[in-house]
C-alpha cells in the first residue's frame, strides 16, 4: 500500500495493484485480439513509471511505421523500442530497430548532440528460451532484449525505485556482457 515510486503510486490509481498492465505485458500466448498493442501501451506506461518520458508512435495509424516507442531518460538518453508477442526477427523487428535507432542517433548528431547515448532495445512476450536463436543477432545490433521474465521481474525489483538513467546504464552493460538486463 505504500509506494517508494510516486509515478507507480500514480499509475495504481488507473491500475489498481498494477493487475492490467502486468495482464498486457504477459499475454497468454498464442496471444489473440489487440494483445500486440496492448503490449504497446503497457510498456510505455511501465517506462513511465520507470522515470522515463516515453512517447508512443506504434499505435497511431499515421506513425505506426515509425518507432514503437521513445523513451528519453531525465539525462536525456534514448531508448528505442520496438514491441512484439513473437520472435525478435519476425516481420523484420531487429532490422527495423536498427535503422529506427541509427535515424535517432543521426538526428542527434546532426543537431550537434553527440553525447546522448541511443540504445536500441526489443521487448517480446516470450521467454528467453524461446527466442534463444534471436539474441546473437539482437547482440550484433547492440540491442538490449528483454524477455517475459525480464518483465516479470520489473514488478517485483524495478518499479519501486526507479532510476531511468541508471537503467540506461545497466541496459548497455547487458548488451556489453551478454546477460539479461536484470541478472
Amino acid at each position: 500500500e505504500m509506494f517508494q515510486n510516486p509515478r507507480n503510486a500514480m499509475l495504481s490509481i488507473v491500475d489498481p495493484g498494477l493487475r492490467l498492465i502486468q495482464s498486457y505485458l504477459l499475454p497468454e500466448l498464442p496471444a489473440k485480439g489487440r494483445a500486440a498493442d496492448d503490449l504497446e501501451v503497457a510498456v510505455t506506461w511501465m517506462l513511465w513509471a520507470l522515470g522515463f518520458a516515453p512517447i508512443n508512435f506504434g499505435l497511431h495509424p499515421k506513425t505506426r511505421d515509425a518507432f514503437d516507442v521513445i523513451a528519453v531518460s531525465p539525462k536525456g538518453d534514448c531508448l528505442v523500442v520496438e514491441c512484439t508477442l513473437g520472435l525478435l526477427k519476425a516481420d523484420t523487428k531487429l532490422s527495423k530497430l536498427g535503422a529506427r535507432a541509427a535515424q535517432v542517433r543521426k538526428a542527434l548528431d546532426a543537431s550537434e548532440i553527440q553525447h546522448l547515448k541511443v540504445v536500441p532495445v526489443i521487448i517480446t512476450a516470450m521467454t528467453r528460451n524461446e527466442v534463444s536463436g534471436d539474441l546473437a543477432a539482437a547482440s550484433e545490433l547492440g540491442a538490449v532484449v528483454l524477455t517475459r521474465e525480464d518483465l516479470e521481474v520489473s514488478f517485483t525489483e524495478v518499479l519501486r525505485f526507479p532510476d531511468a538513467d541508471s537503467l540506461i546504464n545497466r541496459a548497455i552493460q547487458s548488451v556489453t556482457n551478454k546477460k539479461s538486463l536484470f541478472s
